[in-house]
């Protein structure tokens, strides 16, 4: 029964993924730099990218949606679409994705259903695993059918069904943060040590994934019994941060200064010939538009929740006070580096939140054994 659950699950996630991405795609401008690091990865100069890059994209999608979505007559995306030495400048900006990358150059040369939907392919597939992964998760903890219901509650509640529709890593990295908190909390060392290796891996899924998996860590081995195995946690944390760093080198990465200024100020037709300052004005200006950004009733939503939770259980419960405590933190964290609520960049926190919540609640209905509650975790009820 619990197999067959757990099939039924994982078909109804990757149905519903497959139906949205394929009906209603949501195109932006992450296609472009996407497709330029992808054609990189396979080998072609910057000139070859560029040329391929808006031919796949003319060819398969149609005019409307080229036009509204990625070139939209602006002087910016206009020169980025006119001169190849622009559109080299844009892609540091999204080298320091390479697993994303790697994955789409990979579905491009499988040739999954045209290139450029080859991406919506990759976040499809991404978002429908992380509905699976987190009903693994709730499993171990909680009957099949509260895990399932669970488990398809959040993918229908979280915007991981955003993620599974944009030519964007925000459902990979998903995946691998919730898969990587599932696994690191398993009995097995090894499913434990695979658990860890993932969440160091979000990073290079997305780089600021980094300020969410070090506190989702840190959380764990805080609240860890075993002390010989919070070496594994210090080896994960201390991972996270070379391959960061690591990526940052290699990409060409321009920093946060000039991320933040093409992103909030005035996109740069060519960055790589500038020196970027942010003012404090600006970067208070931001931070004050932000706050009422698309996607602020949401952040409000599961900040709050991470909060409560990190309240009220923190002595039935510590560990899944500890996660709330490092996805509170992670919040306040990502929002002062990049001043927005895009609900997009959040998948994998909302998922996360709305998963310890299940787990709290079926701990705080259920009788917990002595084992279980040392834990801090909700019993298994098979």
């Amino acid at each position: 029964m619990s197999g067959l659950l757990s099939i039924s699950v994982l078909v109804f996630a990757v149905y519903v993924t497959l139906y949205a991405s394929l009906s209603q795609p949501r195109w932006n401008w992450d296609l472009i730099g996407t497709f330029g690091c992808a054609y990189e990865l396979s080998g072609y100069d910057v000139a070859s990218a560029h040329r391929w890059t808006y031919r796949d994209i003319d060819r398969e999608l149609t005019a409307s949606r080229v036009n509204l979505t990625l070139r939209s007559g602006d002087p910016f995306r206009t020169a980025v679409y006119e001169d190849p030495h622009s559109f080299a400048q844009q892609l540091p900006f999204y080298r320091t994705r390479p697993l994303y990358n790697l994955t789409v150059a990979l579905a491009v040369r499988l040739g999954v259903l045209g290139s450029a939907w080859s991406t919506i392919w990759v976040s499809c597939f991404a978002a429908a695993l992380t509905a699976y992964a987190l009903f693994l998760w709730l499993r171990r903890h909680c009957s099949a059918p509260l895990a399932a219901l669970g488990a398809l509650l959040v993918f229908a509640a979280a915007p991981v069904g955003d993620g599974a529709r944009s030519p964007s890593p925000d459902a990979l990295a998903a995946l691998l943060i919730v898969a990587g908190l599932a696994l690191a909390q398993a009995p097995a060392r090894l499913h434990a040590a695979a658990g860890l290796t993932l969440l160091a891996l979000a990073t290079a899924a997305r780089p600021d994934m980094l300020i969410l998996a070090v506190p989702l860590v840190v959380a764990l081995a805080l609240t860890e019994p075993n002390a010989r195995r919070r070496l594994g946690h210090v080896v994960a944390t201390v991972a996270a941060m070379v391959l960061f760093v690591t990526i940052q080198k290699v990409s060409g990465f321009y920093g946060w200064s000039t991320l933040f200024f093409h992103t909030f100020v005035e996109p740069l037709t060519h960055p790589a010939t500038l020196q970027v300052t942010v003012s404090w004005d600006a970067y208070v200006d931001q931070l004050s538009r932000g706050l009422h950004s698309q996607g602020h009733e949401q952040a409000l939503l599961y900040t709050g929740l991470a909060i409560g939770l990190a309240v009220f259980a923190r002595r039935r419960s510590p560990r899944i006070a500890a996660i709330s405590v490092a996805i509170t933190v992670n919040m306040v964290a990502q929002y002062l580096l990049f001043p927005v609520w895009w609900a997009e960049l959040f998948v994998a926190q909302y998922t996360v939140v709305a998963g310890v919540a299940i787990l709290f609640v079926a701990q705080v209905t259920t009788t917990p054994s002595s084992r279980e509650r040392s834990a801090g975790l909700p019993c298994a009820s098979r």
